[in-house]
């Protein structure tokens, strides 16, 4: 179902950003709002539904270096010209694990100097350190977490039990500490290995003092094959959270359902990328994804053609081509 407040994956925040809208309708290429930062590709985890890692998951065509990570000197000057050039926003994600890039503390603080929203997205086991206290001040912080007990989390991060139990202490203390305005978030990815658990998840989660949790699916080149056995029962898991966890301090957020209308097909019905415009991805290669910094390439790329996989961003820009299409005769038959 819809949402009808705000979210923080609600779709409907490009249209704050009006200037920007009517840029990209005038044909203007201008700057990208946010920036995602992959700062390294290492990773103290080996999760079974990894692209970066799991051979036989085979989602991505193009095997990632996984001992990559970008020059200080090249990410530095990076965060300084988006800011230059009107940026608004980062988020620190993999990749691997940011917390374990050897500048991260340098990075966030010069985002935070920058006068930057800054978020995270991590899998929690190094939130203990002393960027941990920087990320009390983060828009946002978002831990991939996918456990309830030692044992699943074994399975599916194939790490030592012992690192749960880190991890708990880690959620349950940042939890306390954060500042208000700071959303902490779980990101727990749906796979056969915790899909008769998707309740107690939420629940146990909801304990630590986290503010929501989101529910995805595992992505591979079949998708809807992989779920077809544990889909129903997902769904009806996390419908159950919804309406026993949900109140005014945690969230849950049902991002599985509509993966199955949206993200894990592997067309596109329309022949602009918009999100181009929008954001962009400095993978850990140092290489930019999602290009936007050239109209010819933004005029001429069709997804039509061009993406046949699975694209995260698929709704919004259906959302975004409706938008631009409006018949203008039209407009004020609301």
């Amino acid at each position: 179902m819809p949402e009808t407040h705000t979210t923080p994956y609600n779709e409907m925040k490009i249209f704050h950003h009006q200037e920007k809208l009517r840029d990209i309708e005038n044909g203007k290429i201008t700057g990208p709002i946010f920036l995602r930062i992959k700062p390294t590709n290492v990773c103290q985890d080996n999760c079974v539904y990894c692209s970066y890692r799991c051979d036989d998951n085979k989602q991505q065509k193009i095997r990632f270096n996984q001992k990559d990570y970008i020059d200080w000197d090249i990410l530095e000057k990076t965060i300084l010209e988006f800011e230059e050039i009107g940026g608004k926003s980062i988020t620190m994600s993999g990749g691997g694990e940011p917390l374990l890039y050897y500048k991260i503390y340098d990075a966030i603080k010069l985002c935070q100097e920058l006068g930057l929203d800054i978020a995270m997205i991590t899998n929690g086991q190094l939130l203990n350190e002393k960027v941990a206290g920087l990320l009390h001040d983060a828009n946002w912080v978002r831990i991939s977490a996918d456990s309830c007990n030692a044992d699943m989390f074994q399975k599916i991060r194939r790490v030592g039990k012992e690192k749960f139990f880190e991890l708990e202490n880690n959620i349950k203390n940042f939890a306390e500490s954060k500042k208000k305005y700071c959303e902490l978030g779980i990101n727990c990815v749906v796979s056969e290995f915790n899909a008769n658990h998707i309740y107690e998840i939420a629940k146990y989660m909801k304990n630590l003092g986290v503010n929501h949790i989101k529910f995805a699916a595992m992505i591979n080149q079949n998708s809807e094959e992989y779920h077809k056995s544990i889909k129903s029962d997902v769904i009806s898991q996390i419908n159950k959270a919804i309406d026993s966890l949900t109140d005014n301090n945690f969230k849950v957020y049902d991002k599985y359902s509509s993966h199955f209308d949206f993200s894990a097909k592997h067309f596109r019905t329309y022949n602009k990328c918009i999100l181009m415009q929008l954001g962009a991805i400095i993978g850990a290669d140092s290489c930019i994804y999602l290009c936007h910094d050239t109209k010819k390439f933004f005029d001429t790329f069709n997804p039509i053609e061009k993406c046949q996989h699975h694209c995260m961003y698929d709704s919004r820009n259906i959302l975004l081509n409706n938008y631009l299409h409006v018949d203008k005769k039209d407009i004020n038959f609301i």
